[in-house]
């Protein structure tokens, strides 16, 4: 287990085509030292530095590559992930997130990129090591609209909880769909991009109006020896709906309700990360399933999107306070790898035939003659079994190691289930 910071990046979008000529930042950036300078109307700076800031000019395969890939490396080696983009309506959280265009080569977002890298590693692994190396996996894709949970992926309509299953937060009732393409899982993706709730306000023409996570969980073995590593991991890819003010979308009816359960649920994660006393996790149905992203068990990456317009200082300036709160989160990252009982017999089984081995070589070689020849193959020889026993020996180390931890594991989430039985989600 290691403990590592929350990445935070800053995005800045480009002012519109109309702005462009007559319109002055608000606030300078330094990419070379990752800061951001915002000065109040009384001339008052404030500095934030962030773990990396993009221009407008940067592209979205420069963003991923630094934002998104090492995330997915982690991924890929059974470490749960997280990605989400933060920010004001408006601002480019889903061109960051998705992109204009998923089937956009230049332009497509994390989202896809992720994807299509995941498939692309897993396939090679699989290629180059057809007996040593089998992955399998699943998605989801749920959206959280004025706090409901709809499962963006099923025709038919069933309730939704959330829930702890072992080491990560399950979805009761979501469809979980096995993928074994790279098609296969875009297409899944499209079809929930389709039902989600988005509509025009006076600020976007194409506001989320939802939460949406696309969540993928994959589930991988290795051989070694006779040995069997298993490994799984969850990965969350998060499109926010942006934060709104009333007194700037004009909305009403439908629309300002949205506005509200939105701005509620943005509060509350900006609350729960700050560790505020006054709320809890379980205020928000999106601070629940991104639980283990703020605090527990997964590397996890922000981009807070940024408008450059005078006229939106102050909403820059909360989103960036998010920001450097976000970054002051650690997370306890750890791989998620399962050794059975059944490897525990196979290392002492292949500690008991060394140590038996290397008992008759020396028993025989005791009263021989040998050449210099043949007493140095038989060090070698010697050197490889102690190192194989050593190999074994840190074999059943580990499993012992492992096996006391889940006992710790499981007694806490007992624990905590006790506590949990109290809250209806």
């Amino acid at each position: 287990m290691i403990q590592e910071n929350i990445k935070v990046y800053g995005r800045l979008r480009p002012f519109s085509t109309e702005k462009r000529t007559n319109q002055k930042a608000s606030l300078q950036i330094n990419p070379s030292n990752s800061t951001i300078i915002v000065e109040n109307k009384n001339g008052v700076k404030t500095q934030y530095k962030l773990n990396g800031v993009f221009d407008a000019e940067k592209t979205q395969e420069a963003i991923y590559n630094i934002v998104g890939k090492p995330i997915v490396d982690g991924f890929i080696e059974g470490i749960n992930g997280t990605i989400f983009a933060y920010g004001q309506t408006g601002s480019g959280k889903s061109y960051t997130m998705l992109g204009p265009d998923i089937d956009s080569e230049s332009h497509v977002g994390i989202i896809p990129r992720a994807i299509k890298m995941i498939f692309s590693d897993l396939d090679s692994n699989a290629e180059a090591n057809p007996n040593l190396f089998k992955y399998s996996i699943k998605c989801s894709f749920i959206e959280i609209y004025n706090e409901n949970l709809i499962d963006l992926l099923e025709s038919e309509t069933k309730k939704l909880d959330i829930q702890t299953n072992g080491k990560l937060i399950n979805i009761k009732n979501a469809a979980e769909m096995p993928v074994k393409s790279l098609d296969e899982c875009l297409k899944y993706l499209k079809h929930g991009l389709k039902k989600r709730n988005i509509a025009s306000t006076s600020m976007n023409d194409q506001s989320s109006r939802s939460h949406a996570i696309f969540m993928l969980t994959l589930e991988s073995e290795e051989l070694e020896g006779e040995k069997i590593n298993k490994f799984s991991s969850r990965l969350n890819l998060v499109d926010l709906a942006g934060s709104e003010r009333q007194s700037q979308t004009n909305n009403v009816g439908a629309r300002l309700k949205e506005t509200g359960k939105i701005n509620n649920s943005l509060l509350t994660l900006a609350r729960v990360i700050r560790k505020n006393a006054h709320y809890s996790i379980r205020d928000s149905k999106l601070t629940m399933i991104l639980r283990d992203s703020i605090g527990g068990n997964s590397k996890t990456s922000v981009i807070v999107n940024i408008h450059q317009s005078p006229e939106f200082i102050g909403d820059t300036v909360l989103t960036l306070d998010f920001a450097a709160s976000v970054k002051q989160v650690k997370n306890t990252v750890e791989v998620n790898r399962s050794v059975s009982c059944e490897n525990i017999e196979v290392w002492k089984a292949e500690n008991l035939r060394l140590r038996k081995e290397n008992d008759e070589l020396k028993a025989h070689v005791k009263n021989q003659t040998i050449s210099d020849e043949e007493k140095k193959k038989w060090d070698e020889l010697m050197s490889f079994c102690d190192e194989e026993e050593a190999k074994a020996q840190k074999g059943i180390k580990d499993c012992q190691n492992r096996q006391k931890e889940l006992e710790a594991y499981l007694a806490i989430q007992l624990a905590e289930s006790d506590s949990d039985s109290e809250y209806e989600y």
